[in-house]
């Protein structure tokens, strides 16, 4: 594997991996602590919505499971089982005060599986930029690269045959398809 590319993505997913554990993390002591108020001051409603944010944060963990696994596991998901990364979605952030002025904009790639598994990276510069794109090119040729509403419910219905149903639709067009 291209080191350039394993360095980036193990490190882009590691930060992320690091992001969304502490934000998990910090939901859960959010519940505990409305728990712990609710049950010490005899508050049902403390209670009750403590219980709630604790149940919002177990449904964090599992649908942001790929989020929190970390970079090696991506890195030896690209190196074993390119296979299973089926779509590369680019994401442009903009960070806007009062929605209307942009301060600045993120560039972000997310990788999606076939089991439903999805990392969000952040490559700001053009180097990570370029070296992304040639890595993807080399060791994700298959992957679909893109955005669309429609592809997005494709995924949601059936991540294990998005790209088949891409293609029925004539709408799959594999990293490979781009000119690096």
């Amino acid at each position: 594997m291209n080191e350039e590319f394993e360095k980036l993505v193990r490190r882009n997913c590691e930060i992320s991996s690091f992001n969304s554990g502490i934000a998990i993390i910090a939901v859960f002591i959010l519940s505990a602590f409305f728990l712990y108020q609710g049950l010490e001051n005899s508050t049902f409603f403390l209670s009750i919505t403590g219980l709630a944010i604790g149940y919002y944060a177990y449904t964090m963990t599992k649908k942001f499971k790929g989020e929190i696994k970390g970079g090696v596991f991506w890195v030896d998901m690209i190196k074993e089982n390119p296979e299973n990364i089926i779509w590369i979605k680019p994401i442009l952030q903009k960070n806007t005060v009062a929605l209307v002025i942009t301060l600045y904009k993120e560039r972000h790639f997310q990788f999606l599986t076939k089991d439903g598994l999805r990392i969000v990276m952040k490559c700001d510069s053009d180097k990570d930029q370029q070296t992304f794109i040639e890595g993807i090119h080399i060791h994700l040729p298959n992957a679909q690269f893109g955005y669309s509403y429609e592809m997005v419910e494709i995924y949601s219905a059936n991540p294990e045959n998005f790209i088949d149903a891409l293609s029925v639709k004539g709408m799959y067009t594999p990293i490979s398809a781009y000119k690096k």
